[in-house]
């Protein structure tokens, strides 16, 4: 399990679900823990990234709650859709910071305001998530370690102690696949650390990149090719680890949970 994750009574979030929490989350995420089959599940979570990224670009206002909605759920540890509840997460964590660089890029209306503020609670909630989902990046099921590895990498705090808790993941890592997705969400941390913080980090992607398999490179070429990030970040990330977005790589095999 991830050490630098903070303790239960660190700072980050809380446990109890807010009462005016919408009820049309928990049922949503009834329907994704509680499903008859694989493809109800599978159905389920892509209804609920729907409505918690309408647009597919942006975190809605509440969207915390459908987080912590997630942390008080015990049986999501060992439910057998636990991959597709951590998609849902990684697609949110994906698109965190949206509204705020509308804001900061000078969008002043009140609800740019509302929404950058919601995206930040949203954040904390992810990162609270990561701690207390964080016996998942053990698990013994491949695709829910895969999920993991992405969902520390795109939302653990702080973002610089999540590559040495990373690496230590990987390096334990057996299935190629995982073991990609282990690399890709080294990558994912790497864009949300401070520019000066970033080479050192960039150095343990490539070095990683140039002992693991097509896969690792292939998942790497997916992250710099995200719609997630501008151009220019595109191009510094691609710079740091030495290779271009849109490089011709193999295509990167996905998990079903990354599909729906």
């Amino acid at each position: 399990m991830p050490r630098f994750l903070p303790t239960a009574s660190g700072p980050l979030g809380g446990t109890a679900v807010n009462q005016d929490a919408s009820e049309k989350w928990r049922r949503q995420l009834d329907a994704v823990l509680h499903a008859a089959s694989l493809g109800a599940a599978q159905a389920a979570a892509s209804d609920l990234i729907d409505d918690v990224l309408p647009g597919g670009a942006a975190t809605v206002i509440g969207a915390a709650d459908l987080v912590r909605l997630v942390r008080v759920r015990t049986e999501v540890h060992a439910n057998p859709y636990r991959s597709y509840v951590l998609g849902v997460l990684l697609s949110m964590a994906t698109w965190t910071t949206v509204w705020r660089r509308a804001v900061a890029g000078g969008n002043t209306s009140k609800g740019a305001a509302a929404q950058a503020d919601a995206e930040v609670e949203t954040e904390l909630e992810l990162a609270a998530a990561c701690r207390d989902l964080a016996m998942l990046a053990s698990d013994e099921d491949p695709e829910t370690r895969s999920l993991s590895y992405l969902l520390l990498g795109a939302a653990a705090l702080p973002a610089f102690d999540v590559i040495d808790a990373l690496e230590s993941l990987i390096n334990e890592e057996k299935h190629p696949l995982a073991h990609a997705c282990g690399v890709q969400a080294l990558t994912k941390t790497i864009a949300r650390l401070r520019s000066a913080d970033r080479v050192h980090a960039a150095a343990r992607v490539a070095n990683q990149i140039s002992k693991g398999n097509m896969q690792d490179r292939a998942r790497v070429q997916r992250e710099l090719d995200s719609v997630a990030y501008t151009p220019a970040e595109r191009k510094e990330l691609g710079d740091l680890i030495d290779l271009e977005p849109g490089s011709n790589v193999s295509d990167p095999l996905l998990w079903p949970a990354e599909s729906v």
